[in-house]
């Protein structure tokens, strides 16, 4: 089975998506959820936010569970994501302005991830240079007319850790943008 191009790969327990170069993360909800799509128009996963906005459940294009992810409790700076199986993928910990987060991985690699206080653009930085980030669309490639791009640079992510990274870091964005306006 190849997903864009990529082969997946299985492993002993259970299968691994390997995330394709280009996603589109729509930025309004399709059927009660944010729909993820390959540039074709394929959905690859779809992304439930709690009303709170604090945590998040993807599942693939099928409907088979990706990931979840959340605090680990009220007053942590740290979000995480976990597999169907429960195991810990991502955590994410942003730095004092959030403009500025750690992500590691269950592997134990670091990336930084960079973005702008009201912007969309990021990058995710790691050893080896950019991993993912996200781009401007045109409306040529863009089926939803408020879809943004995420470029995966990085072929060893997954689709579950890209949902993961990318979900969480719109929490943080989000929950910033909220308290950046109510203090104002």
């Amino acid at each position: 089975m190849t997903v864009s191009g990529r082969l997946l790969l299985v492993a002993i327990e259970e299968e691994t998506v390997i995330a394709p170069d280009v996603l589109l993360f729509a930025d309004r909800k399709v059927d009660g959820a944010y729909p993820v799509a390959e540039p074709s128009g394929t959905v690859v996963a779809r992304i439930v936010v709690a009303w709170t906005g604090t945590s998040f459940s993807a599942t693939t294009g099928d409907g088979s569970p990706l990931c979840e992810g959340r605090r680990p409790h009220l007053f942590s700076q740290r979000w995480q994501a976990f597999d169907p199986g429960g195991r810990l993928i991502v955590t994410l910990k942003p730095s004092f302005t959030g403009v500025r987060k750690t992500v590691t991985l269950a592997d134990g690699r670091v990336f930084d991830l960079h973005g702008q206080w009201w912007g969309r653009d990021w990058s995710l930085i790691g050893p080896d240079g950019p991993a993912l980030f996200s781009e401007p669309t045109s409306s040529s490639w863009s089926f939803w007319p408020d879809a943004w791009q995420v470029r995966c640079a990085d072929a060893s992510l997954d689709l579950a850790q890209v949902i993961s990274i990318v979900a969480l870091n719109r929490i943080v964005v989000k929950a910033n943008r909220s308290a950046a306006a109510s203090a104002g």
